[in-house]
């Protein structure tokens, strides 16, 4: 681990640097579209106000498909409205929550994947996050792996340093 937030890995004659953040979010990202979203009831509803039509139109739209996206929303009326159930996994507060879902109308038809890139995100290891070598091994063969080696905000999850451009790099001849 480097700076903690990069990890180090050699295949054959190539170094990687991978962003421990980027790879972590394109695999929850890819495990989350994979498979349904498990729901946490609130204990008490989080209770909070549309800011435009268009967010309301939106929400009253697209309720079925948020809560298969794990957000369940009660309509209390005129841009009012009640979350009832979240991602079992959610952690972040109620007016960031709040902030997140009113989002989710800017994306327009691709507000699952918008949404299903902040949960990766927002679970996904955070710059300076110690991980233990067995993690690290993990996360490096599975960013690897990945079919698509970018986050789902289009950052890369790698770079690479092929052994001549290291060598050249530091004057070593082979």
């Amino acid at each position: 681990q480097l700076f903690g937030l990069f990890l180090l890995a050699e295949a054959d004659t190539t170094l990687y640097i991978i962003d421990q953040h980027a790879a972590h979010e394109r695999i929850l990202y890819d495990t989350l579209s994979s498979q349904p979203i498990q729901k946490q009831d609130l204990l008490i509803p989080l209770a909070f106000e549309t800011e435009s039509e268009e967010q309301d139109r939106f929400i009253t739209l697209h309720q079925e498909r948020l809560a298969e996206l794990g957000i369940v929303l009660d309509g209390q009326g005129q841009g009012h409205w009640a979350v009832t159930a979240l991602p079992a996994n959610w952690n972040k507060g109620d007016s960031e929550t709040v902030q997140d879902i009113l989002k989710l109308s800017e994306a327009g038809e691709g507000f699952a994947e918008r949404w299903l890139a902040t949960m990766a995100c927002h679970m996904a290891i955070k710059d300076g996050d110690y991980i233990d070598r067995v993690t690290a091994q993990a996360l490096v063969e599975a960013a690897l792996a990945l079919p698509i080696p970018r986050c789902p905000h289009g950052r890369p999850v790698w770079t690479t340093i092929s052994r001549a451009e290291l060598f050249q790099a530091v004057r070593r001849t082979e």
